[in-house]
């Protein structure tokens, strides 16, 4: 059985994608926040309107009410802000995924780069006498015989590539070893999305409770 080593035990394997992820959150930093003001706003009109209207028709003393609305706000705007913040997370991982596909398609030095390097980290301090790598097939045609080149200069075993399924990026697996290491692109993304997630809450929303503090004191 193969042992799958997930991306997330080699740093390079998510650092690119961090820095990406990063380039592709300040393109919607400004119109997250401006939509969080909106949520917050929305709902402070809410609670006022319907606590005039509570009032006016006498249902319940006006301190009731107002626990009564502020409660309710609070609720909708926090399912307002996760709805948005979700679709944030959604654009800053198309925005990865985006930026990816265009260094490989536009900056052919760079992506071979990349290739290069999650490779080397992946046979980190490993001397395998075999070592097959899978690219995509577009990948395999344009850069295959070059990182075979390369490694070859570098390391003492086998090397053999093969096409993969796999939009980008690359499989090393070891056969006499057992072992894979998967750094597609989609394994890269899957692995990242806790931190990127981490950097939408952090660095494009304020938290919920500050958001509240906001509201509040205007």
């Amino acid at each position: 059985m193969i042992d799958v080593k997930a991306s997330g035990d080699l740093e390079v394997l998510t650092q690119h994608v961090l820095d990406s992820a990063k380039e592709a959150a300040e393109a919607t930093i400004e119109r997250a926040n401006v939509r969080a003001k909106e949520i917050a706003d929305k709902a402070r009109k809410r609670s006022q309107d319907r606590e005039q209207e509570l009032v006016h028709a006498g249902a319940i003393g006006v301190e009731q009410a107002r626990k009564q609305i502020i409660s309710q706000a609070k609720l909708r705007f926090k399912e307002e802000l996760l709805a948005t913040k979700a679709k944030v997370l959604d654009s800053v991982v198309s925005g990865v995924r985006e930026h990816l596909e265009q260094m490989r398609d536009k900056d052919e030095k760079a992506y071979l780069d990349l290739l290069l390097k999650l490779t080397r980290e992946a046979l980190s301090e490993q001397e395998p006498e075999h070592i097959l790598l899978y690219l995509a097939d577009g990948d395999m045609a344009s850069y295959g015989e070059e990182i075979k080149r390369v490694l070859a200069g570098e390391l003492e075993g086998k090397i053999e590539i093969q096409p993969g399924k796999i939009s980008g990026g690359v499989i090393v697996e070891l056969p006499e070893e057992h072992v894979q290491i998967d750094a597609s692109f989609d394994e890269l993304l899957r692995e990242a999305i806790p931190k990127i997630t981490d950097i939408v809450g952090k660095e494009i929303f304020l938290s919920e409770d500050e958001h509240e503090e906001n509201r509040d004191g205007n």
